[in-house]
């Protein structure tokens, strides 16, 4: 009787230590929190570790973690935090879709070997659906590109499983985005056969265009696209009717159609991610012609990617894709609206449920900005300033939506609050040296480069600082060391590769010493434009070898470049200047098949067919 009732004694006990254990870590979140909105950065860092102690408290913790350091360059930590945060969520794909380029990947280059381990987890993970499993197969494509590894990146890409055969007509007026609402010839002239008035009232037609999967359909490879409506086109051919989603993420304003029906408009122009716009859509049995008008007024960049999925992003068996407009389908369908994106969904229904919270605010307004949806996501970070006035990290995202809008007033407002409730904030100081550098103040700019050092140590983003600095005030020695020193530390780093190449090649006039540094770098990145410095660096040396060197070079990035145009021109170009005319009229020929209609391509094969007279 005496053991038993020591035995419940101490589970009393025990069970009492851990209540006072999980309320003290409940409270250190709420704790940490209470600092992170009064901008006491150390204290929120030190009570959201202390709250990973807790089951209930650890999930959010681990992620607020990663968030901070990210933003207060600690990289490393910010990753394995948000790891741990993935782990033990009980939802973690919204919070990993809104997160992805800013705070997980890094964009969609050059991974670490940790990114790369989770990229797979992700894909062979059953739990995710197919939108986030194609994006990650996207971003280890475009990570094994950026190391040079082509074959490797076609694996991850063909998984994409994005369209690529169409046939495609332009431009179009679209001044001031005049033209997104008129009835353009292409909408009702499929075919090759058809002839239209451009823009410019020249006769054009469709041509066909091909890309692999995974790749964007890049109209400024194909038109000078200022102000312009471009239309693709493609043929679907199915075995039986089918519900579908079609799936487009766009740079420019959108419209839809299939089978002749318009089933989606949206005119504001946007820069956004694969997948932005899930439109729900029915194919019919045989085939099924497939519409798309992208318009651009505002911004300088044309493309779209599409791709077809059942309703959870997962490629659909069965299906082809056709130039051939022969006996294509006439079928009416109702207009459709976009599906909402479910992490935007995710997040509203949160600040609905939960509307005190200002991390439900933040992650919907990022959530909103990475597709471009400005106002809403200045309208939910208002929101979220309302709940807490002077937390400078939802001033910093109202910063970036007023660079995006480019509105200077507003900015320069923000900046100086974030000023003065943070002063002593990464970016408040980013902003004081910036305003210090146009003034020529050289002497506060190394001060407040020491501050930042002495807090977070020496960083790439410091010493390029740095370096920038010694540049201005011409002190070539110290430029030197320090490019040394950079290049040193960060081999991988393109900029720092790229000044230790000029200083090398131009300063120290050593082009063999500065071709060893672009061939070092190369041998672990891909970047065209190291290659291209690489090359004009042979060619410059004026031996045959070195012009044989930098033409492999040129030929090498046009295999590379995907309707590469421009690279076939340059090709063009240095034989033309070598007389050797007809290898140059190939090269032209090939490039013009791609942009029929850039003028300037046909000047150059003019003057080369003068040339062969």
């Amino acid at each position: 009787k005496n053991n038993k009732m020591k035995t419940v004694k101490f589970l009393l006990i025990a069970f009492a230590v851990l209540m006072t254990f999980n309320a003290k870590t409940q409270n250190d979140l709420k704790d940490g929190w209470d600092a992170f909105k009064k901008n006491n950065i150390d204290q929120a860092l030190e009570k959201f570790q202390s709250a990973t102690k807790n089951p209930s408290s650890k999930a959010e913790a681990h992620l607020m973690l990663a968030m901070i350091q990210k933003d207060y360059y600690d990289p490393k930590n910010s990753f394995k935090n948000i790891n741990e945060f993935l782990k033990v969520s009980e939802n973690p794909e919204p919070y990993l879709n809104v997160l992805w380029s800013e705070v997980i990947f890094n964009g969609y280059g050059k991974q670490t070997p940790e990114r790369i381990t989770l990229l797979n987890s992700i894909i062979s993970n059953p739990k995710y659906s197919g939108y986030t499993k194609a994006r990650a197969n996207y971003t280890l494509g475009e990570h094994f590109q950026a190391i040079g590894d082509f074959k490797k990146a076609k694996t991850y890409l063909d998984k994409v499983s994005s369209l690529g055969t169409f046939m495609i007509a332009g431009t179009f007026e679209n001044i001031s985005a005049s033209g997104f609402d008129k009835q353009h010839a292409p909408v009702t002239s499929p075919g090759t056969e058809k002839t239209f008035k451009n823009k410019n009232q020249a006769d054009v037609t469709w041509f066909k265009i091909t890309y692999p999967s995974g790749y964007w359909i890049d109209f400024n490879k194909h038109f000078f696209t200022n102000n312009s409506i471009i239309f693709a086109e493609t043929y679907c051919e199915s075995g039986s009717d089918k519900d579908v989603m079609l799936n487009i993420g766009t740079s420019g304003s959108l419209k839809l159609w299939v089978n002749d029906a318009l089933i989606f408009s949206e005119e504001t122009e946007r820069n956004n991610d694969m997948d932005t716009y899930r439109i729900p859509a029915k194919i019919f049995s045989g085939k099924n012609r497939i519409l798309i008008q992208v318009g651009s007024s505002e911004l300088d960049r044309s493309n779209f990617m599409m791709r077809i999925t059942d309703n959870n992003g997962m490629d659909i068996p069965g299906l082809a894709y056709t130039n051939d407009h022969n006996g294509y389908l006439k079928k009416s369908q109702a207009k459709s609206a976009a599906v909402s994106l479910p992490s935007e969904k995710f997040f509203e229904d949160k600040i609905k449920e939960k509307p005190n919270e200002i991390l439900n605010y933040m992650l919907l307004a990022k959530a909103y900005s990475n597709n471009e949806k400005i106002l809403e996501s200045q309208r939910i970070t208002n929101e979220a300033l309302k709940l807490s006035p002077d937390c400078s990290m939802l001033t910093w995202q109202l910063l970036l939506i007023y660079i995006k809008e480019e509105n200077r007033t507003a900015l320069s407002a923000a900046i100086e609050k974030m000023r003065k409730i943070d002063p002593e904030n990464p970016i408040s100081l980013d902003f004081d040296y910036n305003e210090a550098n146009e003034k020529e103040d050289y002497v506060k700019c190394h001060s407040i480069i020491d501050k930042l050092k002495s807090k977070y140590g020496n960083n790439e983003g410091f010493m390029l600082k740095e370096m920038e600095l010694a540049n201005s005030e011409n002190k070539i020695d110290e430029l030197l060391d320090l490019a040394d020193m950079a290049y040193s530390k960060y081999p991988d780093t393109y900029i720092f590769a790229l000044y230790k190449f000029q200083l090398e090649s131009g300063y120290k006039k050593k082009p063999a010493e500065g071709i060893k540094v672009l061939k070092a770098y190369l041998k672990n990145n891909y970047i065209p434009g190291a290659y291209q410095n690489l090359a004009s660096t042979y060619a410059e040396m004026g031996t045959q070898t070195g012009l044989e060197d930098a033409i492999e070079i040129y030929k090498n990035l046009q295999v590379n470049a995907v309707n590469g145009s421009d690279e076939l021109i340059l090709l063009g170009d240095i034989y033309f200047s070598f007389r050797e005319y007809t290898t140059a009229e190939s090269y032209y020929l090939q490039a013009i098949a791609i942009a029929p209609y850039i003028s300037p391509y046909h000047s150059k094969l003019a003057l080369c067919y003068e040339q062969m007279k």
